[in-house]
C-alpha cells in the first residue's frame, strides 16, 4: 500500500471554505479511481493560521500512477483551492505503508449535535508554533 501525504495552510476564515471543497470535489473524485483505498484530511488550529495535511492511500504505485501520471510526486491544486490557501505543498511526499494497525476503531454514527456524516467540531485548543 503506498500512502501520499501533503500540507498546506490557510487561514482560521477560509478552513470551513476549505474543508467543505476536499469534501465535495477531491474526495469525490478519488474514490473514483481503481486502487483508491482510502483518504483522510488531518487538521491542526494554530494561533493565525489552520493546517492541513492529506493522506491519501493507494492499492499501489500502478494505481497512483494511473491517477497522477508519470510524476506521481506532482500536486494538481485547482485554482478555486488556490485562492483559498496561504501555503500548500507543491510535490506529495510517498510512503510506502509497512506497518497497519488492524485495531478497527467503533465510531458512533452520530454524536450528540450531528447529523450522521456530518463532521462533528473537534474540541481543539490553539496550540503555539
Amino acid at each position: 500500500m503506498i500512502a501520499r501525504m501533503w500540507r498546506c495552510s490557510t487561514t482560521p476564515q477560509n478552513a470551513e471554505p476549505f474543508e467543505a471543497f476536499v469534501r465535495s470535489d477531491i474526495l469525490p473524485r478519488l474514490e473514483q479511481i481503481k486502487g483508491f483505498i482510502s483518504g483522510q484530511l488531518l487538521r491542526r488550529d494554530l494561533l493565525e493560521e489552520v493546517e492541513f495535511v492529506g493522506v491519501t492511500y493507494f492499492d499501489s504505485l500502478e494505481s497512483l500512477r494511473a491517477m497522477a501520471g508519470d510524476d506521481i510526486g506532482e500536486l494538481f491544486i485547482p485554482e478555486s483551492a488556490v485562492d483559498l490557501l496561504i501555503q500548500f505543498d507543491k510535490r506529495a511526499s510517498l510512503f510506502t505503508v509497512i506497518l497497519e494497525s488492524d485495531n478497527q476503531v467503533k465510531r458512533p454514527a452520530a454524536i450528540s449535535g450531528t447529523s450522521a456524516g456530518e463532521r462533528p467540531r473537534p474540541q481543539t485548543e490553539t496550540i503555539e508554533k
